[in-house]
């Protein structure tokens, strides 16, 4: 897949980690409440997950491959991790630290720091097409909008 110019935070194996964390930092903005994902165990038939990324190749439009989309949970088996069990990917995880990032926002707005809250978005996430691949200003802004919580 081929992006030119400035994208949505794609959540596949082929773009930056930080892609997890930044829709939730955005939905204020445009008054989403939500988080859904179409599936979190989707692979094609006869795919090796644990070797090979194209987990999902679509039917429409046909042979165009998507890798690591709707695969946050690997079916593990002894073999590839000494344990059956399932596996949570580290994207899974970074989507659980966006709920965080979102329940910070959340509260914040709750206690009317709306013009802190806007100020510390406007450092990192703007608009869907406009954030910052930089995950040390992610933790900055976190951490202020953090300590503004506690200060409450």
């Amino acid at each position: 897949m081929c992006w030119v110019g400035n994208y949505p935070p794609v959540w596949q194996l082929d773009f930056p980690a930080i892609n997890y964390r930044m829709p939730t930092w955005l939905f204020h903005r445009y008054g989403v409440t939500g988080l859904g994902y179409w599936d979190t165990l989707a692979w094609s038939a006869g795919a090796d997950i644990w070797h090979d990324a194209a987990s999902f190749i679509s039917d429409n439009p046909p042979g165009v491959v998507f890798n690591g989309d709707g695969l946050l949970v690997y079916p593990a088996k002894h073999a590839q991790i000494g344990f059956d069990a399932p596996l949570a990917s580290l994207r899974l995880k970074w989507i659980r630290a966006s709920v965080e990032d979102y329940m910070y926002i959340d509260l914040l707005l709750q206690a009317g720091e709306t013009d802190f809250v806007n100020q510390q978005l406007g450092r990192i996430a703007r608009h869907f097409g406009d954030w910052d691949n930089n995950p040390p200003l992610l933790m900055q802004v976190r951490q202020a909008l953090g300590e503004r919580l506690a200060s409450l």
